[in-house]
């Protein structure tokens, strides 16, 4: 399992659309990816839970890979992250 830590420095934190795309992103992906906030975690490839989330400006979230191609898909995950300059690590 790799496990990655952020913390969201867009000031609208992570709303419907950034949302829309990683979830879009994530379900090409093999591995099982997990979204973390607190004490809460849910599947990245489901759009409602994540949006359930609430993720704001200064939140701490980890996003967690496991299973097939899990180190290329969090490489390639970092990379459009990245794009967005949503994310600090």
């Amino acid at each position: 399992m790799i496990k990655i830590k952020y913390k969201v420095k867009n000031p609208q934190g992570i709303h419907a659309r950034p949302v829309g795309l990683l979830v879009h992103k994530f379900k090409k992906f093999k591995c099982n990816v997990v979204i973390e906030k607190g004490a809460k975690a849910v599947n990245g490839k489901e759009i409602f839970p994540f949006m359930s989330l609430s993720i704001k400006q200064n939140d701490k979230i980890f996003i967690s890979f496991e299973g097939e191609n899990e180190m290329a898909e969090s490489e390639e995950a970092e990379k459009f992250l990245k794009h967005f300059n949503i994310f600090k690590v």
